[in-house]
């Protein structure tokens, strides 16, 4: 399920550019007792030999009740910000439930593992930034407890210094003449015409996330849910198209540029594997 608000706030309009601030947020509910949550959010998890997906979600089947395996799951990469202007920051949540539960052990008891998880973002889906790890809300398992569920968040913000290369590209850029000066999507691919390899030496915005899962999986007891949270915004002035047919539908499509020799994300198989 996506949930999405679009709002548009605009500060001022005159004849040749139009100032305003875009603001929007997603929630995708990923339900993992629906086999078909696989192919719509491009699941990927390890060991998928010893973890299955059932109608409880995704759980490691074992007799013996304090048995674990090192489990991670990834996620498709959801695109963000608008296909004519990407976003330079985002503020992302990820919520995992239900919560693990306790266990005894030769007298002692055992809390359930908790989940590490990171995301990355990336502008064309083929150069990728470092995995960036989450951070976990709650302080201690009574935290946990109380809220019910896994939460993790996070704020993603570009640098000025890792944008300047790309601005002075798009400076040049909005100086031609062109269908529309502010059409980041043609910008870019005349960027990469002038310069193919420079999403390799530069990250300047984000396009897409990905988020991976990991923890240590306690025998039977299930994955069942994941709930991510996406938000981010867009402003400044920005011109009105000399054609105006280049800028129909164009509203609230979010970034589609993708690397013109990329036809997979490369930690994508058509097997449920993937590497790490």
């Amino acid at each position: 399920m996506k949930i999405s608000m679009f709002v548009i706030f605009t500060v001022a309009i005159i004849a040749a550019s139009t100032q305003a601030t875009i603001i929007l947020q997603d929630e995708f509910k990923i339900d993992l007792t629906d086999p078909n949550s696989v192919p719509e959010h491009g699941l990927i998890w390890m060991p998928h030999d010893k973890v299955k997906q059932n109608g409880d979600g995704l759980v490691f089947e074992n007799p013996a009740p304090n048995t674990a395996v090192d489990f991670h799951l990834l996620t498709k990469a959801y695109p963000i910000g608008l296909s004519w202007r990407p976003t330079c920051g985002a503020n992302l949540d990820v919520e995992l439930s239900p919560l693990g539960k306790k266990t005894e052990y030769n007298g002692m008891t055992l809390h359930p593992s908790f989940y590490t998880v990171y995301v990355r973002y990336s502008p064309d889906m083929k150069n990728w930034s470092s995995w960036h790890a989450m951070q976990d809300k709650h302080r201690d398992w009574e935290a946990r407890n109380k809220a019910g569920s896994y939460q993790y968040d996070i704020r993603l913000q570009i640098p000025h210094k890792e944008r300047q290369a790309y601005n002075d590209y798009y400076g040049q850029y909005m100086k031609m003449d062109v269908p529309w000066q502010s059409d980041e999507e043609a910008a870019v691919k005349w960027i990469l015409t002038q310069e193919p390899d420079f999403f390799k030496k530069h990250i300047p915005f984000i396009g897409y996330v990905q988020f991976l899962c990991e923890t240590s999986i306690r025998a039977n007891q299930p994955l069942s849910e994941i709930k991510i949270g996406i938000g981010w915004g867009v402003g400044g002035l920005h011109s009105i198209p000399k054609d105006e047919s280049v800028y129909k539908n164009r509203g609230n499509i979010p970034w589609r540029f993708k690397a013109p020799d990329e036809k997979i994300n490369p930690l994508r198989k058509k097997s449920h594997q993937c590497d790490r």
